[in-house]
C-alpha cells in the first residue's frame, strides 16, 4: 500500500473513532433527552382534549375565531392552528405533554386594545351584566378600552390543564351542555424528536444508529479485503477506506441535522 493508501487507511481509521464517539452521543442524548428537571416531552400516543367556548368582550359567543395551540413540548414559537364552531365552542386533541400543558391562543390578539374578536350574536346571559364582566376582566389600574375576549374553560378538576392565551379565562361559569361539543380538531405536535417518551422508536434515532455502523462495517470491510490481498501479493484496495470516510463525514453531516447543531457551529 502507498503513501495515498496508508492516509486513506489513516483518515478510515479516525472516521471509525468519530463514529463511536457519535453512536454514544446519539445513545446518551435520547436517553437523557426527557429527564432533566422541569423538561417538557411529548407522550407517544397519549392524547389530551382541551375543551372551550371564546364570547367576545360584551359576552357574545364568537363563531370561527381562529385559535393557535401550542403544547409546552413544542418548539418555543411553534403553533397549529385550531377554531371555535359557529358557536364559539372549541375541542382541541393534541399529544400529552408530561409536563406543563397546553397553551391556546386568540390568533391576532395582542393587547387587550385589539378588537381581534369580533360577534353579532345575542349576549349570553351569563355575561349581560356589565359589573361582572368588569370584575372578571380585573384591571383595576388601566381604564383604557378593553376588548379582551372572554374564554369558557371547564373546572380544573378531572380536565387536562391548558392556558388560555389572549383571553381572559372562565372556569365558574362553563356548562357542558352547551359550551361543549364532540367535533374535536387533531394538531400535530412539533416537539423536537429527542422531546419524546418513545424517542428510541423514532426514524431519526434509527437512522442516527445505522450510520455511525455502517462506518464500522465498512471499515472492517476494508481492513479484511486488504488483508487477504496482502496474503495473495495482490496490490492492496484503498477504494474501501475511502468509502469509510465518505461514510463518516455523511454521519457527522447526519449527526449535526437531526440534533439541530447547525446553529451553534
Amino acid at each position: 500500500m502507498g503513501r495515498g493508501g496508508k492516509t486513506w487507511r489513516a483518515l478510515a481509521v479516525v472516521g471509525v473513532c468519530v463514529a463511536v464517539v457519535l453512536l454514544l452521543l446519539s445513545w446518551a442524548g435520547a436517553s437523557a433527552g426527557c429527564s432533566g428537571e422541569n423538561v417538557a416531552c411529548v407522550q407517544q400516543g397519549v392524547y389530551n382534549t382541551y375543551q372551550g367556548r371564546v364570547f367576545d368582550y360584551l359576552g357574545r359567543p364568537a363563531g370561527n375565531v381562529q385559535l393557535l395551540a401550542n403544547s409546552a413540548a413544542d418548539r418555543r414559537g411553534s403553533s397549529q392552528p385550531a377554531s371555535t364552531d359557529s358557536r364559539g365552542r372549541f375541542c382541541i386533541r393534541a399529544s400529552a405533554p408530561d409536563y406543563g400543558g397546553e397553551y391556546i391562543a386568540i390568533a391576532g390578539e395582542r393587547n387587550v386594545q385589539d378588537r381581534v374578536v369580533r360577534s353579532t350574536a345575542p349576549v349570553d346571559p351569563r355575561f349581560a351584566d356589565p359589573t361582572e364582566r368588569a370584575a372578571l376582566r380585573k384591571s383595576p389600574n388601566y381604564n383604557g378600552p378593553n376588548y379582551e375576549p372572554f374564554m369558557l374553560t371547564p373546572p380544573p378538576a378531572g380536565n387536562p390543564p391548558y392556558y388560555p392565551e389572549g383571553a381572559i379565562p372562565v372556569s365558574d361559569l362553563w356548562n357542558s351542555r352547551t359550551d361543549a361539543t364532540q367535533t374535536c380538531t387533531t394538531v400535530a405536535s412539533d416537539a423536537l424528536w429527542w422531546r419524546s417518551s418513545a424517542a428510541r422508536s423514532t426514524w431519526q434515532f434509527a437512522a442516527l444508529t445505522v450510520a455511525p455502523l455502517a462506518v464500522i462495517f465498512i471499515f472492517l470491510f476494508a481492513a479484511n479485503r486488504n488483508r487477504i490481498l496482502r496474503r495473495s501479493g495482490l496490490e492492496r484496495d484503498e477504494g474501501a477506506y475511502r468509502a469509510c470516510v465518505i461514510a463518516a463525514i455523511l454521519s457527522v453531516v447526519l449527526f449535526l441535522s437531526l440534533w439541530n447543531l447547525w446553529g451553534i457551529l
